[in-house]
């Protein structure tokens, strides 16, 4: 917060500047048509169409925020990566489904190279975001991969992965 001081007519005039960041927040769904994403096979059902609108040339990293109920409430692609990676910070991750009032996520991110096999990487970066969101209260329901062929569910096939103690 930014402090300028000014005279207007004998006056000092203290002006406060404060330089907000704008949150961008995209829903896909009505309420009543939201889906209840409850298991690996609809995530990756719910995933998979999502990636279906994107590019699959270069690693894409989406975010579906759920509620409660398991309800999917909001989506958001959090980063666009290159062909052979995807960067993204679990901080950009946790402030997204907060700011859309979730308690649970699902995090997806597609391998243009086709292989399905969850990297070391995506490997580290579940364990952090699980450990995370538990830390502050919220839940990682799973990490879905996918590729032109298959679509994988961290959840279902790496359960270790998502163990916080």
């Amino acid at each position: 917060m930014g402090k300028t001081g000014a005279a207007v007519r004998g006056c000092v005039v203290t002006i406060h500047k404060m330089v907000v960041k704008t949150v961008t927040v995209e829903y896909h769904a009505p309420k009543k048509l939201r889906p209840i994403v409850d298991s690996p096979l609809i995530a990756r059902a719910v995933m998979r169409a999502e990636f279906a609108k994107l590019d699959s040339d270069v690693e894409s990293f989406v975010l579906a925020v759920q509620n409660t109920r398991h309800e999917i409430i909001g989506f958001k692609k959090l980063h666009t990566g290159t062909g052979t990676a995807c960067g993204v910070d679990a901080a950009k991750v946790f402030r997204a489904v907060l700011v859309m009032g979730g308690a649970g996520f699902i995090v997806a991110h597609n391998h243009p190279s086709n292989d399905a096999t969850p990297s070391r990487d995506d490997i580290q970066l579940t364990k952090r975001l699980a450990a995370g969101a538990h830390t502050i209260g919220l839940v990682l329901n799973d990490h879905i991969l996918v590729t032109a062929d298959k679509t994988i569910s961290l959840r279902a096939d790496y359960q270790h992965v998502f163990i916080t103690n």
